[in-house]
């Protein structure tokens, strides 16, 4: 049927033995504790063992799905996943136990005890099972909502939430008999940057709360409110989900990591462009700004190499810049990494036609991209505006930044506090 390889990820080539940790609870006791108990088998009874045909199901039920799924994710289009394998993963166990002999009971039960005591042990005391968080959270959330705006006052917070449903929030709410006030937004929104970008800068408040859950919340949200908001004051995160208050002080910088902008006001050493572009009719901030016209397809470019901008995996980095657009505009901010000239590099890029939907006027667009995990740091980045719709608009105050905090794992197991 195709796949769902538009989210799923390729396999790798150790992603059977990961499937068998986690199907053996991820846990080291338990690996080993069954791999004594295949081998005592085997030690006791060599002299009796015979493979028989219930051996070779056993292990062909096992391999077949997997063999199957992964050969057809890697050559066609990923569909493997830890769910699938589940149906088979019964057959695993089943043949590591085929060679105990029913005629010992004594020592069988024996066994049978040893092993319920180490997987209970394992479940409750190691992976903690009861205190762990596989979902995204709500009832936290509100809680936390409402907490806070009574610390800090409902007038002093500027409450943003963003889950998969505004009318779980508000049973919450009413279930905890609060009158909350906050603005929902939808994180898989096209325009969800984009407006938030304008509710943040219209925000008079002194202090911004976030929080989402079980939902998608694109990483130019956080980068968007620490413009104006770099202060952390409470971050409370959970599985796939966070509450994060953010305020303002003098006493808080962020950890620049790599920091470049250009407004065509003076000469660029760091950007690539067509020079003769730049133009006085419109000007963002200054004089000038650059006229970017239907042949000019790339309009400005920096290279630098990974090294400079991410200090570390999952680093972010943050492209901004103000258009001027006096008809469509469908231009797109690509991020390009890799060994020059090598064909084999890591392309992506972002639409921006959401962020433009007035013409006449200058409109902020702003956009964040995560560091890939197949990059190495003297890999080459190549960041720019790319115009493949050939429309013609104003560009001003172009920058490129990253920070030491520009890091989000929105999927790290965490626990209830």
């Amino acid at each position: 049927m195709g796949g769902v390889g538009e989210w799923l990820a390729k396999p790798e080539s150790d992603y059977l033995w990961k499937f068998v940790q986690y199907g053996f609870n991820e846990s080291t006791l338990v690996i080993v504790f069954l791999a004594g108990v295949f081998l005592l088998s085997i030690l006791i009874y060599h002299i009796d063992i015979s493979i028989s045909k219930f051996h070779f199901v056993c292990i062909a039920w096992f391999m077949i799905p997997f063999t199957a799924g992964y050969y057809y994710s890697v050559m066609i289009n990923p569909v493997l996943q830890y769910s699938t394998l589940l149906f088979s993963f019964p057959f695993l166990p089943i043949f590591l136990f085929s060679f105990l002999k029913e005629r010992h009971e004594k020592m069988n039960y024996i066994l049978f005890m040893l092993t319920g005591i180490v997987l209970l042990y394992s479940t409750v005391i190691e992976q903690r099972f009861f205190k762990r968080e596989y979902f995204g959270v709500f009832k936290e959330i509100s809680q936390a909502v409402t907490d806070l705006q009574k610390q800090y006052g409902k007038e002093n917070l500027t409450t943003v939430l963003n889950t998969s449903s505004k009318e779980i929030m508000d049973f919450y709410f009413k279930q905890n008999e609060q009158l909350v006030s906050y603005d929902f937004f939808a994180g898989d929104s096209p325009d969800c940057t984009a407006k938030m970008l304008d509710r943040i800068d219209s925000c008079k408040t002194p202090y911004f709360l976030y929080c989402w859950s079980n939902f998608r919340s694109p990483y130019e949200i956080p980068e968007l409110i620490k413009r104006k908001y770099p202060c952390i004051l409470y971050d409370e995160k959970h599985f796939n989900s966070q509450i994060t208050l953010f305020g303002k002080n003098d006493s808080c910088k962020r950890d620049t990591v790599f920091y470049r902008a250009f407004d065509f006001e003076r000469n660029a050493n760091d950007f690539s462009f067509d020079k003769t572009k730049m133009d006085t009719t419109h000007a963002k901030s200054g004089k000038h700004s650059l006229f970017i016209d239907s042949k000019n397809e790339f309009c400005i470019t920096l290279k630098t190499p990974v090294k400079n901008i991410f200090r570390e995996e999952r680093n972010c980095v943050n492209i901004s810049a103000w258009i001027f657009a006096s008809d469509t505009f469908n231009a797109q901010v690509v991020v390009d990494i890799g060994q020059p000239g090598s064909p084999k590099r890591d392309w992506q890029a972002k639409l921006l036609h959401e962020f433009v939907t007035k013409k006449g006027n200058w409109r902020e667009l702003f956009t964040t991209f995560e560091l890939p995990a197949s990059a190495y740091p003297d890999d080459e980045v190549t960041i720019y505006l790319w115009n493949p719709g050939k429309n013609n608009f104003y560009l001003d105050d172009f920058s490129i930044s990253s920070f030491a905090d520009s890091r989000y794992d929105y999927y790290e197991i965490t626990y209830r506090k």
